[in-house]
């Protein structure tokens, strides 16, 4: 399952319209074990990259021992990708 969950460059300053808590409830209750994909909501803009917030908000949200992928922005980390490796 997919979703973009939280604020991301170029974005902080929006509300995401999938509330982060609500989506991992949701799956939690209705597709158990399932793999998911969370993500930053972003805007491709040039200037702005992941941030060590934006990681630190990221790991505090993830389950433990679900198994998560990280979607990003290719093109906004490879900007600085110390904030995302933290995350591996």
């Amino acid at each position: 399952l997919n979703a973009d969950v939280l604020p991301g460059p170029n974005r902080r300053d929006e509300t995401c319209p999938i509330h982060a808590e609500a989506f991992l409830s949701a799956a939690a209750r209705h597709c158990p074990g399932v793999p998911l994909s969370l993500g930053w909501r972003v805007t491709r803009a040039w200037g702005d990259t992941y941030t060590e917030d934006d990681a630190t908000a990221m790991a505090q949200i993830c389950p433990a021992g679900q198994g998560i992928v990280f979607a990003t922005a290719a093109r906004l980390a490879l900007r600085d990708p110390a904030p995302l490796i933290r995350l591996l």
